[in-house]
C-alpha cells in the first residue's frame, strides 16, 4: 500500500516537472518533434497535385490586417519590388474552372468596351490571349506581347503565331504604330508602371486608346493568392486614373467586374453570372478587376527619361560573294 503511494506520488512529480519543462522550454517538452523533419515550404507558395497556385499560408492576425488596410485604402506593396508570375502559372490557372469564370466575366467587359476593332492594330501586353481571340477575325493585326521575365508561349494553337516575347520597357516597335493596346496582368505586375504605360504611349498613335485590367485594391480577390489578381499590386479607382494622368493618358471609362467571392466552391461557381449581375447594380465599388479605357494625349512632349540612352538599330544587308562592291564619288 505504502509503495503504491509512492509510486502515484513518483508519477504526479514527474508529470510535474514534464509540464513546467514544457512551459520553460516549449521544444523541449517534445523532444521527437524537436528532431522530426518539418515538411520543407517555398518563398512562393505550395503547388498543388493539379498544377494549381496555391498561396502562402499566412496567420490569422496578418490576414486580417491586409483586408483592412485593403478596405481603407492604405495598404503598401509590404513585399516590396513586385514580379510576374510564369507563364505556365497564368495558362494553368485559366484552364481551371474558377479561370473559365473571370475569363467569360472580365471578357464580357472588354469587349462592351470594345465591340469592333475592324482594321485595327491591336497590341496586347501581359498575359491577355484569353480575350483576344474575339479579335482575331476583326483587326488587321493581332500583337501579343509578353514581358520576358513572364514567358512566353505560342499562340493562337492553331494558325500562324501572334504570340512575342518583349521588354515591356523597350517595346521592338516604331512610334505611333498601334490603334488599340490591352494591358492586362501587367500593371499590378510590374516594377516600374509608369515606365510601361509612357512606352505604350510612345507606340499608340494620336488618338488611340488603351485598356488597362488591374485588380481593385477594395476586393477580396487582391487579398487572397488563388488567382494572378492576388498578386503584385492593386489599384483603386482614384489612384488609377491619377497614375494614367501623370503618363499622359486621359481615362474616358471605367467599369467593374469580377464580384463573385474568389474561391473555387462550385455553388458560386455556378451563380457567378448572378453575383455580376447583382454587383454590378448593388455594390459597383466592390468590383474586383477594374477595367479603365483611357485616351493618349499629345498636347505635351515627351521628355527624355535620365540615363536611357538611344538604342542604336543595325539595318540587315545581304553578304556579297566575297567581292568588293564598287565605290562611287
Amino acid at each position: 500500500m505504502r509503495a503504491q503511494a509512492v509510486s502515484i506520488v513518483a508519477v504526479a512529480a514527474g508529470k510535474q516537472n514534464h509540464l513546467s519543462g514544457a512551459r520553460d522550454d516549449p521544444a523541449g517538452a517534445h523532444p521527437s518533434r524537436r528532431n522530426r523533419p518539418g515538411p520543407s515550404k517555398s518563398p512562393g507558395g505550395d503547388r498543388a497535385s493539379d498544377g494549381t497556385i496555391r498561396g502562402r499560408k499566412r496567420c490569422p492576425t496578418s490576414r486580417f490586417w491586409s483586408i483592412l488596410f485593403a478596405f481603407t485604402g492604405t495598404r503598401e506593396a509590404l513585399a516590396g519590388d513586385t514580379m510576374y508570375l510564369d507563364v505556365l502559372d497564368m495558362k494553368r490557372f485559366y484552364e481551371q474552372r474558377l479561370g473559365l469564370v473571370v475569363r467569360t466575366l472580365v471578357g464580357q467587359r472588354i469587349h462592351a468596351q470594345w465591340p469592333n476593332l475592324s482594321g485595327m492594330r491591336v497590341l496586347s501586353l501581359g498575359f491577355t490571349t484569353p480575350y483576344l481571340s474575339p479579335y482575331l477575325n476583326q483587326a488587321e493585326r493581332v500583337i501579343a506581347a509578353m514581358p520576358a521575365q513572364q514567358g512566353v508561349m505560342v499562340w493562337p494553337p492553331e494558325g500562324p503565331n501572334r504570340a512575342t516575347l518583349v521588354d515591356e520597357y523597350n517595346l521592338p516597335l516604331p512610334d505611333a504604330c498601334i490603334d488599340r493596346a490591352l494591358l492586362v496582368h501587367t500593371l499590378d505586375q510590374s516594377n516600374d508602371s509608369l515606365a510601361v504605360l509612357r512606352e505604350v504611349w510612345r507606340v499608340l498613335a494620336p488618338g488611340g486608346r488603351m485598356l488597362a485590367v488591374v485588380p481593385n485594391r477594395r476586393s477580396l480577390w487582391a487579398q487572397f493568392e488563388t488567382s494572378p489578381f492576388g498578386y503584385g499590386r492593386p489599384f483603386s479607382r482614384g489612384q488609377l486614373s491619377a497614375f494614367l494622368r501623370e503618363a499622359r493618358f486621359k481615362p474616358t471609362a471605367a467599369e467593374g467586374a469580377l464580384y463573385v467571392p474568389p474561391f473555387r466552391s462550385h455553388l458560386l461557381i455556378r451563380s457567378a453570372s448572378g453575383w455580376e449581375r447583382v454587383g454590378h447594380r448593388l455594390w459597383p465599388a466592390f468590383a474586383s478587376v477594374l477595367v479603365v479605357e483611357a485616351e493618349k494625349q499629345v498636347y505635351q512632349t515627351t521628355p527624355k527619361e535620365p540615363g536611357k540612352a538611344a538604342t542604336r538599330l543595325f539595318r540587315p544587308v545581304f553578304v556579297t560573294d566575297g567581292r568588293p562592291a564598287a565605290r562611287y564619288g
